[in-house]
């Protein structure tokens, strides 16, 4: 069966389609792999090029997975094809149909609910056969004018009977400009964040956290034993030893998993052991509070931890508790902050803005906690965005419909602006006398024309002064204090992109995230 995966995410490190992607590979279907990375971009030449190669290839059904963020552009993408081959069949996969399937099923003519490895290639095996698709777990479609959604199969548990992933798909093909061509690693560096020195890759599935906020509270009611799933610790390594042998300049590891600092530690111990002999390069991993001490940090640090990003997401216990789903006190956040404070390595810390549900006290003390904790840090800035499908979503459209902003264009990325969350944004790396001259005069007059000029022009200065400079002395930690070590990656790591990681202009970033 011929099968052609489509993906129209700005950056190329892509992992969950490309599993079923080479899950069909597998199961011996003719399965190929396009970028479409900056699909619309090239005007009417692009498109009738990216006509001729589907019409060529002549595939029995097209896949695409989305997030909301990427739906706009899958809905065209979904137009373009019907209107150009009315045969052609399409699926849609990922978050945005799992919690979105009767929205989706206007536009496509089956989606795939939850885990799709085993679903697309039970789907490729009916299809090619000529055999009903009625009964196929996962899948949903429209029969008579009707919805159907069939029951799920049970997660898969052994993560490591999926193929090995590599820097890039099997049978992978993009269109960087006009022509489609085979993708090669030059694209990988022209079109992904640090110019391609970064690897990408999935240890786990589930999260150990169920926020009010994510995804993962939608597929915690959706799947009754929604829980950590791990790979084994020589499945892992032996993609990472197959990916620096196919791409030597990889210079960095980034693990994309909710919490990987939620290893059992008996795995712990064996992973970083394993991953300091055969990998031996710097890596970024995420945690929450909860899981930092000085055990887990000891061993991740010998391994090779060089980036820890940590959810704090509010400063105050009353937000994180009722709001978010986070029953994770402040308390231990501060003292996470100050473990991490003792290691060479590059903190930065997801911080949500624009919380219709926190009083101005309680941002203020959001403020005060960034000023107070040990620098250097980095926060990760997020506008509060309610997606379909989560509990927060669900208590906006009651409490405060006027605030919900359609997660398809709204860019979490970029803050509305209020003083009170620019506040938080500078007090990492404005001057304390300064931030706290500031924080005073907030205080004292929150509504003036007067504050909020001061805010903004701290806040510009913050961004085009102080933020730069925080990106070198962060990059120079994570190199274990390195100065020449951070220079030599300063080319790799300074690009278009930076600006859009730091906000420096307020741009938008690509959507698949570093």
């Amino acid at each position: 069966m011929r099968v052609l995966f489509l993906s129209v995410q700005r950056n190329l490190n892509i992992i969950g389609l490309r599993y079923i992607h080479e899950c069909a590979l597998e199961a011996g279907h003719d399965a190929r792999f396009l970028f479409l990375n900056r699909f619309n971009d090239g005007g009417e030449p692009a498109l009738e090029a990216l006509r001729a190669f589907v019409g060529e290839f002549d595939p029995g059904i097209v896949g695409l997975s989305l997030t909301a963020h990427d739906s706009p552009p899958v809905r065209s993408l979904t137009g373009l094809l019907k209107q150009w081959f009315p045969a052609l069949p399409v699926i849609w996969g990922g978050i945005y149909p799992t919690t979105e399937p009767e929205a989706s099923l206007e536009f496509a003519d089956y989606i795939c609910r939850g885990e799709g490895e085993e679903m697309m290639v039970e789907l490729l095996d009916a299809l090619e056969h000529g055999r009903p698709v009625d009964d196929i777990a996962n899948l949903g479609f429209k029969r008579d004018g009707e919805i159907r959604l069939n029951p799920l199969r049970p997660l898969v548990t052994d993560l490591d009977r999926f193929p090995i992933l590599g820097p890039l798909p099997s049978m992978g093909y993009i269109q960087s400009k006009v022509a489609v061509e085979p993708v090669t690693l030059g694209h990988l560096k022209k079109y992904s964040l640090f110019r391609g020195t970064i690897y990408r890759i999935l240890v786990s599935r589930g999260c150990p956290m169920h926020c009010h906020y994510c995804a993962n509270s939608f597929l915690m009611r959706l799947y009754p034993d929604w829980g950590l799933r791990w790979r084994s610790v020589e499945n892992v390594i032996r993609e990472l030893e197959q990916a620096i042998k196919i791409h030597p300049a990889i210079k960095f590891v980034t693990f994309a998993d909710d919490c990987v600092f939620s290893m059992k530690l008996d795995l712990m111990r064996e992973f970083c052991r394993e991953y300091k002999a055969r990998v031996n390069r710097p890596f970024a991993a995420k945690a929450t509070p909860a899981h930092i001490s000085r055990e887990r940090v000891d061993l991740m640090v010998d391994a090779g931890l060089a980036w820890a990003n940590v959810g704090l997401q509010d400063g105050n216990d009353r937000v994180c508790k009722e709001v978010y789903g986070r029953p994770i006190p402040v308390a231990q956040f501060e003292k996470a902050a100050q473990i991490l404070s003792e290691y060479p390595v590059a903190a930065y810390y997801d911080l949500i803005l624009n919380n219709p549900f926190a009083t101005r006290e309680e941002d203020v003390q959001t403020a005060e906690l960034l000023a107070r904790i040990p620098r250097p840090f980095f926060p990760q800035a997020l506008s509060l965005t309610f997606f379909q499908g989560t509990q927060i979503r669900e208590r906006a459209l009651k409490e405060c419909p006027e605030q919900v902003v359609d997660p398809e264009t709204k860019d979490m990325y970029r803050s509305v602006y209020r003083p009170e969350d620019e506040l938080k944004i500078i007090a990492s790396v404005l001057h304390r006398p300064l931030w706290r001259a500031l924080l005073a005069r907030f205080k004292k007059a929150p509504d003036s024309g007067l504050t909020r000029a001061l805010v903004r022009m701290a806040g510009f200065y913050s961004r085009m002064v102080l933020f730069p400079l925080l990106f070198f002395r962060l990059l120079v930690r994570s190199q274990r204090n390195s100065l020449w070590t951070a220079v030599k990656l300063l080319p790799y790591v300074v690009d278009t992109r930076l600006i859009s990681n730091f906000d420096l202009l307020h741009n938008t970033k690509d959507s698949t995230e570093e």
